[in-house]
């Protein structure tokens, strides 16, 4: 097992005695394989991950480095070391550090790629096996790879052993990515945290997060002992046309579109961005609109004048609407082009009210005009907006 942090008695473990003895009732722990220590990418994400989940306890794997070539970083982030093994050249290494000042922690063992460390001391002995185990169990714990049984047995077989059990695991299914040739995606659960029943028992809580990837191609994984995990939004609404092929939809369609719904989606919040692209695309300057002079310039008949003013007529509405690609990506609303092509005779009229009231300079209700934006990585591993592409 590669770059294991071993979290209990004989083959692996952590033992805690309680958790207050192990920080605080909000106790954290990181793990991360993170191919090289001493990057300076990974110094930012690191100072970012301890700065966002607080973690007590942070186990890193393959640091390629000495630690005292990074002691003064971890110093200022106000963690110190418990259990090291040196990486061999630039080769292995693991860290095993804390930002618990009074932790009683003792190393049991340690050999080239594992460590076994003693937290105070309990009698139930709950532990925990964390890190990169290079292996999984199941075949759905890999994709665009070849799973072998024999291994995965091996692995499972070790685990009975020990009375080891997986942590309950939040967000990502994946801990390791890689591409590889033809573009092929390859993706596998390596990283795991393992746990006894003294340990479940003690925190019934506990659970695992995946975080996103960053500067490796581990993902680093976030412990929590205590609190839920927590909860992801409701997904958007999204229309489906093959509903449309159902013969009693258009009855459903008519039906809902004529009943009274109230309330409006709370509007997000995210000023730093709205204000990151206010400044880009925004602009306070002057525009002097006599700038060219006398140039002629072209202008408008009378009778082409008046057609502008004109009220806006029910065709004019439906060839606009006609006139849209049916299968573009929605809005917040979840209804393509096609969902009022296709019912035009049931939402039609009140299409064009809306377009029409709007031109006469009626009340337009703000969520008409929600849109959705898209960001896009224009470089590796962004931190801040201009490093996005909005779409």
């Amino acid at each position: 097992m590669a770059g294991m942090v071993q979290v209990s008695t004989e083959k692996i473990g952590l033992q805690l005695e309680s958790p207050l003895k192990a920080g605080s009732s909000k106790t954290g722990t990181s793990s991360w394989n993170v191919r090289g220590a001493s990057n300076k990418m990974v110094r930012v994400h690191c100072k970012n991950l301890v700065r966002i989940y607080k973690p007590s306890f942070f186990f890193l794997f393959e640091t390629h480095t000495m630690f005292n070539n990074l002691k003064n970083f971890w110093d200022k982030l106000d963690f110190h070391c418990i259990g090291i093994e040196e990486a061999v050249g630039h080769r292995g290494g693991i860290w095993f550090l804390s930002s618990i000042a009074n932790a009683s922690c003792v190393v049991i063992d340690q050999i080239d790629q594992c460590i076994t460390v003693k937290v105070s001391a309990g009698h139930n002995k709950p532990w925990m096996a964390v890190g990169d185990f290079n292996e999984i169990v199941a075949p759905d714990e890999s994709t665009g790879t070849y799973f072998s049984s024999h291994k995965a047995s091996l692995l499972a077989t070790t685990l009975d052993d020990c009375e080891l059990f997986d942590l309950k695991v939040t967000s990502r299914r994946y801990t390791w990515y890689r591409a590889v040739q033809a573009g092929r995606n390859l993706a596998k659960r390596l990283d795991r945290a393992l746990v006894n029943e003294a340990w479940m028992t003690m925190f019934t809580e506990g659970y695992s997060e995946i975080l996103s990837r960053l500067h490796s191609d581990h993902c680093p994984i976030l412990f929590r002992c205590h609190g839920s995990p927590r909860v992801k939004g409701s997904h958007l609404f999204r229309f489906q046309a093959a509903w449309a092929t159902h013969p009693s939809y258009k009855h459903v369609i008519s039906k809902a579109w004529n009943q009274e719904f109230g309330g409006v989606t709370e509007r997000l919040k995210m000023e730093e961005a709205l204000s990151f692209y206010e400044n880009l695309f925004g602009t306070t300057e002057e525009v002097e609109v006599d700038c060219l002079g006398d140039v002629p310039m072209p202008t408008l008949s009378t009778e082409a004048c008046a057609r502008l003013i004109d009220p806006v007529s029910f065709a004019e509405v439906k060839s606009a609407v006609f006139s849209m690609s049916p299968f573009k990506a929605p809005g917040p609303d979840g209804f393509q082009a096609y969902f009022f092509k296709e019912y035009w005779e049931i939402v039609g009229t009140e299409i064009w009210n809306i377009v029409r009231s709007t031109f006469l300079g009626e009340f337009l209700n703000p969520s008409i005009m929600k849109t959705l934006i898209v960001l896009i990585p224009k470089i590796d591993n962004p931190n801040f907006y201009e490093g996005f592409q909005a779409y």
